[in-house]
C-alpha cells in the first residue's frame, strides 16, 4: 500500500514564532518578558517539545492582543490532525472518518 503523503501539520509554536515574533524583531527572551511565560516553556513551544494549554494562551493573549480562543483553537487543530494521522498510520486508512457521512463530520467538528 503507497503510504499517505501530507503536507506538515503546523505546530502553534510555529505560528507563535513566524506569525508573531518574527515580524516584531521579538526575541524569546523579549517574548517572555511581555507574556510572563519562562523562556524555557516558551522554547519548547517553539520546537514543537509542548502544547499551548489554557493558562499559557492567556498569556499570549495579552501579549499579542490575540484571544485565548485563538491560541487554543490552534493547539486543538493540530492536536486533531495529528490523531488523524496515528489513527491513518495505525489503519491503514487514507481518511480515519472516511465511514462517516459528510453531515456527520460537519456535527462532530462543530461540538
Amino acid at each position: 500500500m503507497e503510504k499517505q503523503k501530507y503536507l506538515p501539520n503546523i505546530h502553534p509554536g510555529e505560528i507563535l514564532k513566524e506569525e508573531f515574533m518574527d515580524p516584531l524583531n521579538m526575541d524569546l527572551y523579549e517574548a517572555s518578558r511581555r507574556s510572563g511565560i519562562p523562556a524555557g516553556t516558551l522554547a519548547d513551544i517553539i520546537y514543537k517539545r509542548k502544547p499551548i494549554t489554557c493558562a499559557i494562551a492567556k498569556k499570549l493573549s495579552r501579549a499579542f492582543g490575540v484571544s485565548p480562543a485563538f491560541w487554543i483553537g490552534l493547539q486543538a487543530d493540530f492536536d486533531e490532525e495529528e490523531t488523524r494521522r496515528q489513527q491513518a498510520a495505525e489503519t491503514g486508512c487514507k481518511d480515519p472518518f472516511s465511514n462517516q457521512t459528510r453531515s456527520q463530520r460537519d456535527r462532530f467538528k462543530q461540538r
